[in-house]
C-alpha cells in the first residue's frame, strides 16, 4: 500500500507508520505537501472549536492528532528536500511551523485566537510555496489536479475556521471577507474539477457527492447581523466534505503515479 493511501486510515494509526517510512516518491511528496496546507487550517479550526465550545472533545482530539501528523509529514518532507536540493523552498515553512506549533497547542483564549489565525495563514502560504516547488519539479500533467483537490480540502477547514472565529466573536475586521472569499474559491474550484475531462467515473461520482453536500452546506454559510449561527452543523458538514476531497486527492495522485 502506498504511503499516501494510508491517509484514509485513522490519524492515530498513520503517525507511527509515517515515522517508520524511509523515503517518499515525487507523487507522495506532492500529496504530503498539499496535506500540510490542509492541516495548517485544520489545527486553527480545532483550536477555535475548543475555545468556542463546538464539539470540544472531538476538536481537542483532532487537534492533538493533527499536530502530530503535521510534524511527522513535515519531517518526511524535510528529508525529501535535503535529497532533492529544495532546502531553500522548504526553509520558510520550517520557520513558520516552529512558531505556530507552540501557539496552537496552548490553551485556547479569545485574545490569542487572532494570532493563531494569522500564524495559520502564514504557515499556509509557506506550505503552498512547497507545493508549487514540487509541482514544478515533477512536471506532471496531473499534479495540478492533486494540488487543486488538496486546495479544496484546505478550504473546507479554512471556511470552518473563519466561521468558528465569527461565532466566537474574534476581533478581526478581515474575517467576514476572508470567509466569503474562501466560500467563493471552493465553489469555483469544484466546478473546475467537475469539468475535468480526464476524470475517472469514480472521481466524477465522488465529486457529485461533494457538490450535493456543498449545496446543502451553503444554507449555513449565510451569515447575517441577527447572530444566527449553526456551528455544529458546519463542523459536521465541512469535515465530511474534507474527507471526500482527501479521497479525491488520492485518486488524482493515483492517476499521476500511473500516467
Amino acid at each position: 500500500m502506498k504511503l499516501v493511501q494510508k491517509a484514509l486510515l485513522p490519524l492515530a494509526m498513520v503517525v507511527p507508520t509515517l515515522a517508520c517510512a524511509q523515503s517518499v516518491s515525487d507523487a507522495e511528496a506532492e500529496y504530503l505537501s498539499g496535506s500540510l496546507c490542509t492541516l495548517s487550517q485544520r489545527m486553527a479550526k480545532d483550536y477555535l472549536a475548543v475555545g468556542a465550545d463546538i464539539r470540544p472533545d472531538k476538536a481537542m482530539k483532532d487537534l492533538d492528532e493533527s499536530v502530530a501528523l503535521f510534524e511527522q509529514r513535515f519531517q518526511l518532507l524535510m528529508d525529501y528536500a535535503e535529497t532533492h536540493h529544495l532546502n531553500r523552498e522548504f526553509s520558510t515553512m520550517a520557520d513558520a511551523w516552529a512558531t505556530y506549533r507552540t501557539d496552537v497547542i496552548a490553551k485556547p483564549e479569545r485574545q490569542a485566537a487572532k494570532t493563531v489565525i494569522t500564524e495559520s495563514d502564514q504557515l499556509l502560504s509557506a506550505c503552498y510555496q512547497t507545493v508549487h516547488a514540487l509541482t514544478r519539479q515533477t512536471g506532471s500533467v496531473d499534479a495540478p489536479l492533486v494540488e487543486l483537490s488538496e486546495e479544496e480540502a484546505t478550504l473546507t477547514q479554512k471556511i470552518a475556521r473563519d466561521y468558528f472565529a465569527l461565532y466566537w466573536h474574534i476581533d478581526d475586521s478581515h474575517l467576514q471577507q476572508d470567509f466569503r472569499e474562501s466560500v467563493a474559491s471552493f465553489d469555483k474550484n469544484l466546478h473546475t474539477l467537475a469539468g475535468e475531462r480526464d476524470n475517472t467515473a469514480e472521481i466524477q461520482t465522488l465529486l457529485g457527492k461533494v457538490e450535493a453536500q456543498w449545496k446543502f452546506s451553503n444554507s449555513g454559510f449565510q451569515l447575517d447581523e441577527s447572530g444566527h449561527y449553526v456551528p455544529t452543523v458546519i463542523s459536521v458538514t465541512t469535515d465530511s466534505i474534507y474527507g471526500k476531497m482527501e479521497d479525491i486527492a488520492l485518486k488524482y495522485d493515483d492517476l499521476m503515479t500511473h500516467q
